[in-house]
């Protein structure tokens, strides 16, 4: 079960989504709870004081006159840290958005049902990526599990990496990065420093000079790795043909 909660201030187009997300259970074979909003305020009372978060939030533009980034912004700021498909002005203001970290935009002249789909299969594959399995590690010839779930980040020095875990405990081994990376088969480890690989689950700010992960944890951006950051978002808000 999913639950997906959608802000669009237009009524008119409330039964066209609920279409939209009924067709999605068929294609993927999920249950859905749809929720959908046309009053701000009511929005953020719901997105404040429930106790069921939603895992997939689509925001459409804020029309009252304020960037529709600060309402981004705003989201994040009550405390919720799930998947965000920001419906933007244009590409300047999505690049904006990096503080609150969206999951992908839509551009306003592209909402289709073709794109609020996809913007839904990007946040499924990244909500999956949060419960993937376990990986090994060798130390002192034991082989030892490793939950994906529990990883926040992973610190190179040399040949050692360290992963810093969820609880704050620390468990260091012999690798390098590039053969950690080759041999994985999760998707939610990005590298943002020839020192650094976070888990792109745990963000919850980015600037051009930072990550900051959950726990307030920061994390430096590497010079040569924050373009590919930048166009790792980009390309996949692109709608494949």
């Amino acid at each position: 079960m999913y639950r997906i909660l959608f802000y669009e201030p237009k009524k008119e187009y409330h039964k066209l989504l609920y279409n939209i997300f009924l067709d999605l259970e068929k294609i993927y074979d999920v249950k859905l709870t749809v929720i959908i909003i046309a009053d701000l305020t009511e929005f953020f009372v719901f997105l404040e004081n429930t106790s069921n978060y939603p895992d997939i939030l689509y925001t459409n533009n804020f029309e009252n006159g304020e960037s529709s980034v600060d309402f981004v912004v705003s989201i994040r700021q009550t405390g919720f840290h799930g998947e965000v498909i920001f419906i933007g002005k244009d590409i300047n203001e999505v690049y904006k958005t990096f503080d609150a970290f969206p999951t992908t935009f839509i551009l306003e002249d592209e909402v289709s049902k073709r794109t609020i789909q996809h913007g839904f299969w990007l946040a499924l594959k990244k909500i999956k990526y949060r419960v993937s399995d376990s990986f090994f590690v060798k130390i002192r010839g034991r082989s030892i599990s490793v939950s994906y779930n529990d990883v926040v980040f992973l610190k190179s020095d040399k040949r050692t990496i360290t992963i810093h875990s969820l609880d704050g405990s620390t468990l260091s081994f012999y690798g390098s990065f590039k053969d950690f990376l080759n041999e994985s088969n999760y998707k939610g480890f990005l590298r943002i420093h020839k020192s650094y690989i976070i888990n792109h689950a745990y963000i919850r700010q980015i600037s051009a000079k930072e990550v900051v992960l959950v726990g307030d944890i920061k994390i430096p951006i590497g010079i040569s790795y924050y373009q590919n950051i930048k166009d790792d978002l980009l390309v996949t808000a692109k709608i494949e043909s």
